[in-house]
């Protein structure tokens, strides 16, 4: 199939600068893309598709980050990031992500 482009990837376009993607399909059958948005604030956004990944939403964040660093830096002297982890709960259909 032809690839769509969820975020983007230079300050010359209109989506918002993305990393760490995770993707992940719902009980529902829903598709959900997950990233590090870099942008200001860093947040942890969601994308949801309910045609099997024709199209997506609009992002939702899902968390707004407190680390200062690049990438998730917790002021901890060492490099860490924030790129999300997530779980579909297969009884109730909840997601669960996880974050630095």
């Amino acid at each position: 199939s032809t690839p769509i482009q969820l975020t983007g990837t230079d300050s010359g376009t209109t989506l918002p600068s993305g990393q760490g993607a995770f993707v992940t399909v719902g009980t529902d059958h829903s598709v959900y893309f997950f990233y590090y948005n870099s942008g200001t604030p860093r947040t942890i956004t969601m994308r949801k598709s309910t045609d099997g990944g024709l199209t997506f939403g609009a992002g939702v964040t899902v968390a707004t980050l407190v680390g200062t660093g690049t990438n998730g830096s917790l002021g901890l002297d060492f490099r860490s990031n924030s790129f999300p982890q997530v779980a579909v709960n297969p009884v109730s259909g909840n997601l669960y992500a996880v974050y630095n």
